[in-house]
């Protein structure tokens, strides 16, 4: 049988470079159609590009971004992405695309240095509005599963990037960034994905915050925690991450007995 060759420097080379015309071409077609009366068909193609683009499972033969390309292109991409998101406001399918295209630059970044380039993604989407985007997506679309749950893996990334993002995560949509959480919860029972970014959602921003804690409280998230373990008996990381967001809101004597009584207790018993 006949072996494949190992790739030539030259070809590695000219790989590379194709990567940074797709990329550069993707983004320049995207920006010109934003630019013009946009055609959501349009802005779906190239969302979908993008996610090609900086997807981890690419196809056989295709050359991954470098890591200098990743970094070139970043603040770039994440821009045009949110910019797709606010000027064709309304349809749902360019809000999917939008969103798993974050999620996709995020998990790509992550891939050969996880906390760096994670971080540095995260950082990009934050400062450029990307979390009032999301939030207004979820708003929007609350009943489309696949975009909550794009969204919320977003920004169940976002915040376990830095600490400062919590307040960025709260402020948004003017200030119902926990509520809008907490009813994603409630509306996806069954979507895992769903309940688990949300469980750990809840359980980063009330850590250590007091304010957080009473804010999660009032949008009721412990029954909604609550109510996606009940909901997800076999599903560990939502159990686990539930156990997690209770233990921490129990720090809270003001909030201990609402666990207690809701059968948070019950629930924690059941997972050990």
């Amino acid at each position: 049988s006949t072996q494949s060759q190992p790739a030539s420097p030259e070809d590695e080379q000219n790989a590379e470079h194709q990567n940074q015309l797709c990329i550069k071409k993707t983004l320049a077609t995207l920006k010109e159609t934003l630019e013009r009366r946009p055609d959501p068909s349009q802005v779906i193609s190239s969302l979908t590009a993008i996610i090609n683009i900086f997807s981890k499972y690419l196809p056989e033969g295709d050359k991954p971004l470098t890591n200098d390309q990743v970094e070139n292109c970043l603040f770039e991409t994440v821009s045009c992405v949110i910019s797709s998101m606010k000027v064709v406001a309304g349809n749902d399918a360019v809000a999917v695309h939008a969103c798993r295209a974050l999620s996709c630059i995020i998990s790509y970044s992550s891939l050969d240095s996880p906390m760096e380039g994670q971080d540095e993604a995260c950082h990009v989407i934050v400062v450029l509005g990307g979390i009032d985007s999301i939030i207004k997506c979820m708003i929007d679309f609350q009943s489309s599963c696949e975009a909550v749950r794009f969204g919320m893996e977003v920004l169940k990334n976002i915040v376990k990037s830095s600490n400062s993002t919590k307040t960025a995560i709260v402020s948004a949509g003017d200030y119902t960034g926990i509520n809008v959480i907490v009813q994603s919860m409630f509306i996806h029972q069954s979507c895992s994905s769903i309940q688990e970014c949300g469980c750990v959602l809840l359980w980063s921003m009330s850590f250590g915050d007091e304010a957080n804690q009473r804010a999660i409280e009032d949008a009721f998230g412990v029954a909604a925690i609550i109510t996606s373990m009940t909901s997800n008996p076999e599903h560990q990381k939502v159990q686990e991450f539930g156990c997690g967001a209770l233990h921490t809101l129990c720090h809270n004597p003001a909030i201990r007995q609402n666990v207690v009584s809701n059968g948070g207790g019950e629930c924690a018993t059941e997972v050990l």
